[in-house]
């Protein structure tokens, strides 16, 4: 089987971060999303910060709050957590056209073709950290792989704020001194029963021969015994079309510089434009955002009256999006463009 290379990315506590970036009094504060505590509901996510004290993920609200009982519980803004997720993965969708949306702040990418362009995988993972900081200002976490078990791991491993890659070549030493409830899929009933069989980490279980592991697991007994050996067949398979296509980019320095902004603003729609052509997409939908110096963010959308991919006609619409917008002060801190309501290729507009 020819070898992949896979980027496996995971915001850090995304709802609970969030909500510290958009009140920064809250940093350093346990905050657990999923209140108000009066309601018997359960924890979506929490800060690191509560998760000292115990708090976890789909944990009762009041079990919570016995746990740690200065936490901040917030009821959440899910509208809020979408819009930004659908942002990270406009990024996402840049760096590699196999993209896996998994979750809400959670996804796959294959980048084998793409690491032929840098240094170092790592080099894309950095990048697309950055990338969604400065588009954000959440924290993530990104690992690195031959497949999607091991990246996953390896993202899972150094949070908040990872960046680790496993080679082939390391596996042996990366995966068997690490417990082996770190393998996606085995729960607690699963570590439960391994610990009865002596199988803490994953050395132990790659100890096991193949027949003793269906004996007692039946057929994830196999599953298991390819786990152990890092071996994970799955491949990066996302959904036929992204809902949304587009590129932005942060400047250096803020700029005011008109000619300089429109320059670069034409350079990102030709990018985005590719991509549109890549996966044979048309539009008609464009979104413009513009974060000016202070962090102060805008975005303006423009309906197209059919479904395009023609070049000149999508570049006029967004030089008039932009002069409808941009006054031309003040300076401008980041700049993108993206095209939405997308359809195939093939859809051809009904004129009459």
């Amino acid at each position: 089987m020819e070898k992949r290379i896979v980027l496996h990315l995971d915001m850090d506590a995304f709802f609970a971060s969030v909500e510290i970036h958009k009140n920064p009094a809250l940093k350093g504060k346990p905050v657990v999303i999923g209140g108000p505590i009066e309601k018997r509901g359960v924890v979506s996510t929490c800060s690191y910060e509560a998760r000292v004290y115990g708090v976890r993920s789909a944990m009762p609200l009041m079990t919570a709050k016995r746990l740690c009982p200065d936490a901040i519980f917030i009821p959440g803004d899910y509208a809020l957590y979408r819009e930004i997720s659908d942002t990270i993965f406009t990024l996402f969708h840049q760096f590699s056209s196999q993209v896996e949306e998994t979750s809400i702040d959670e996804g796959y990418m294959d980048i084998t073709e793409e690491s032929l362009h840098f240094p170092s995988p790592l080099d894309i993972g950095r990048k697309l950290k950055q990338a969604i900081w400065h588009s954000t200002g959440l924290p993530s976490s990104v690992g690195i792989g031959p497949n999607k078990m091991v990246a996953k791991i390896a993202s899972s491993l150094k949070k908040p704020n990872a960046l680790c890659m496993v080679t082939e070549t390391e596996l042996d030493t990366f995966l068997e001194p690490l417990d082996a409830a770190v393998i996606p899929g085995i729960g607690k009933v699963t570590e439960q029963e391994m610990a009865r069989l002596g199988i803490k980490t994953i050395k132990d279980l790659k100890e096991r021969s193949l027949q003793e592991l269906i004996h007692e697991f039946g057929a994830r007994g196999f599953l298991f015994y390819n786990q152990a050996r890092g071996v994970d067949n799955r491949k990066v398979e996302g959904r036929s079309s992204p809902k949304s296509i587009g590129a932005e980019t942060t400047f250096d320095e803020d700029l005011y510089d008109i000619t300089l902004i429109e320059s670069n603003l034409a350079s990102l729609l030709e990018k985005a434009h590719r991509r549109l052509m890549k996966r044979n997409l048309k539009t008609r939908g464009m979104t413009l955002k513009i974060r000016y110096f202070d962090f102060k963010t805008i975005a303006r959308s423009t309906n197209i009256p059919f479904y395009t991919n023609d070049l000149e006609i999508l570049s006029t619409r967004a030089k008039t999006l932009f002069e409808s917008t941009y006054p031309g002060y003040p300076p401008i801190r980041l700049i993108g463009i993206t095209f939405d309501r997308l359809n195939d290729g093939w859809w051809q507009p009904n004129l009459f």
